[in-house]
């Protein structure tokens, strides 16, 4: 066994032996979440009592795997908005369209962005991408310290291996910092961050963490809403709050669900006197029915054999669901009759990232279950994709006062800033009744390279 999985092994046998001990440290890491604002409904936002640890290899390819994909989309997206008939199998709102066709003085339409992977033979293949997600990057990074305070973390590193976190908010501070000089600007900006106004109002604690993050690292930021924006003398303000930047929280069809195009954000996007974080080019990027132009070979062969390789292995299969014949294996087929004759290989998954709709695993499901698991999707934005094969572990959660152990799959969440993966963190899911169902996210720490051997 490679001297990096002995270290793995015996890292999560030291946890092992710690839940099987005094739990004063499992309370105590809990009550020190929610006096950091670590908190979520009510409740610390990790109930996981073990980190996931990757080694310095795994790593640079999981983040090799990840820019790649970034550089691909970059590719593909001019393609996307001068090709109608593209854009329209995306899903969109027309003002999402219409938005995402706004030339954008920013160089980069994602200036932060997160995807999901799981491991797979010694590498990693994608089946997610959110461009419009700061949720993973506001608890991992102060979650990693609280880890690594532990005991039994301090007793691990004393001994032959060492652990450190990796990314923070540092990366964030930076690619704001480099997004502003792109736009123009010199002077440190003020910081909008754009809520929901029923965030704002309930003082939603994930969103006056990241302001307080933000204002401690010596930028001036405030938490706003929608409603409180306004636009005169070609300035974005909250009150008297001049608005330089503003990091958007919520999703394109939020706003468009509350505002029409005439609201004061588009309206000072439009003239180029606000630089967003990520501007709405990024609308393009926040469905699963990407991944359909992604697999589709009629825009594979637009790009280099290389590319179109990398996408093969690392991309699932992944179609919007509906009445249509689709291309597996080099022949037509009704996308229905292929989804209940291969149920195994494959998931339902809503085409919204956060619908909050159900995700659907074919082969823990019934043949009847499924069949009408298909017949829901057809009538909601859903996508077939090719299902991956995943380990699943035993995970150690303290709830209620108790070890509870549940068999679960564990994601990992690249954290990209401006196309380049500087950090990642991890989401443990679980099956129950076909349907997974997400039950902790985790920070993850790397195995230091200089250290991934026998010492002594």
């Amino acid at each position: 066994m490679a001297q990096t999985e002995k270290a793995i092994v015996r890292f999560r046998e030291l946890f092992e032996q710690e839940c099987l001990g005094d739990l004063a440290w499992a309370e105590e890491l809990q009550e020190r979440m929610r006096q950091e604002g670590l908190v979520h409904s009510g409740r610390p936002v990790s109930a996981t009592l073990r980190p996931e640890v990757l080694s310095q290899l795994k790593f640079q390819k999981l983040a090799a795997a990840a820019n790649r994909l970034s550089t691909i989309l970059e590719q593909i997206e001019p393609l996307i908005l001068r090709t109608p008939a593209l854009l329209n199998r995306l899903g969109m709102l027309p003002g999402e369209k219409m938005l995402a066709q706004i030339p954008a003085r920013s160089t980069h339409s994602r200036v932060f962005a997160s995807m999901k992977a799981h491991r797979q033979n010694g590498s990693f293949r994608i089946c997610d991408y959110n461009a419009c997600g700061l949720h993973s990057l506001i608890y991992p990074d102060r979650l990693a310290d609280l880890f690594l305070d532990l005991h039994t973390l301090q007793c691990f590193t004393k001994g032959r291996y060492k652990l450190s976190k990796v990314g923070g908010l540092s990366c964030l501070l930076n690619a704001i910092r480099q997004a502003w000089s792109d736009f123009g600007g010199y002077a440190l900006p003020q910081v909008a961050i754009l809520e929901t106004s029923e965030s704002v109002r309930s003082n939603a604690l994930d969103g006056q963490l990241l302001e307080k993050q933000l204002s401690g690292a010596g930028l001036h930021a405030k938490l706003v809403s929608p409603d409180q924006l306004e636009y005169t003398h070609n300035r974005l303000h909250a009150g008297a709050f001049r608005i330089d930047l503003l990091l958007r929280r919520l999703l394109t069809r939020e706003l468009l669900a509350a505002h029409d195009l005439s609201h004061h954000v588009f309206t000072a996007y439009r003239d180029g006197t606000v630089c967003i974080i990520n501007n709405f080019q990024s609308g393009l990027t926040q469905r699963r029915s990407l991944f359909e132009l992604l697999t589709d070979e009629s825009i594979l062969k637009n790009l280099s054999t290389s590319d179109a390789q990398f996408i093969r292995k690392h991309i699932p299969w992944t179609r919007v669901v509906g009445s249509r014949k689709v291309i597996c294996a080099g022949q037509a087929i009704d996308l229905h009759q292929l989804a209940l004759h291969k149920r195994e290989h494959f998931i339902l998954c809503p085409n919204d990232l956060f619908g909050g709709e159900q995700t659907f695993i074919g082969a823990s499901m019934s043949e009847s279950a499924w069949e009408s698991a298909l017949r829901m999707a057809t009538r909601a934005p859903y996508v077939l994709q090719e299902r991956l094969p995943v380990e699943r572990q035993s995970v150690p959660l303290f709830q209620y006062g108790e070890i509870q152990r549940k068999i679960a799959t564990a994601s990992v969440e690249p954290q990209l800033f401006s196309g380049r993966m500087l950090a990642v963190s991890a989401a443990f899911e679980t099956c129950v009744g076909g349907c997974e169902v997400p039950l902790t996210l985790a920070p993850i720490l790397l195995l230091d390279p200089e250290t991934e051997k026998v010492t002594g």
